[in-house]
């Protein structure tokens, strides 16, 4: 969080969403993700006393995709049987966030200068907040339209 953020999340609207390909049947008994129903509503990190008591386990059949909010608290649960549980793990955010993670930090500096330009926007290094209202942004070029690019950010 930001410290401007003054140690509260936003949950006012979405700012990604986690989608989780069920590689492998999803049950109770291997490792299945858990969600906490409401969480992505809690203002702050504070873990209610009822939370993990209201822990659901999502089962799914094997092919599945399971979409919910990134503010959502969820994890994997106990695997107690004697199989491998696959998953794929691919988050949409919106443009302007960055990833939990700094991917430029993992990534060989070669590739991210063979990447140039196009290459910042993909690994996000220039994430930055909207700043203009949608009526003058140009979503085809990632820019505000002409008569508004005196407001473009360096």
């Amino acid at each position: 969080m930001a410290p401007a953020d003054n140690q509260r999340r936003i949950t006012g609207h979405v700012l990604a969403l986690n989608l989780i390909f069920c590689i492998s049947e999803f049950t109770k008994t291997n490792g299945a993700t858990q969600l906490l129903p409401g969480s992505h509503t809690f203002e702050t990190l504070d873990q209610p006393p009822e939370a993990l008591k209201n822990a659901r386990i999502v089962e799914a059949p094997q092919g599945a995709v399971l979409v919910f909010n990134v503010n959502t608290w969820h994890g994997a649960s106990k695997n107690s049987s004697d199989q491998t549980r696959y998953a794929l793990l691919t988050p949409w955010r919106r443009f302007w966030t960055r990833c939990e993670y700094e991917i430029a930090r993992i990534v060989k500096p070669e590739v991210l200068t063979r990447a140039g330009d196009e290459g910042k926007a993909i690994f996000g290094l220039e994430a930055q907040a909207p700043y203009l209202d949608h009526w003058q942004w140009d979503r085809s070029t990632g820019a505000p339209k002409a008569e508004w690019t005196h407001l473009k950010r360096d």
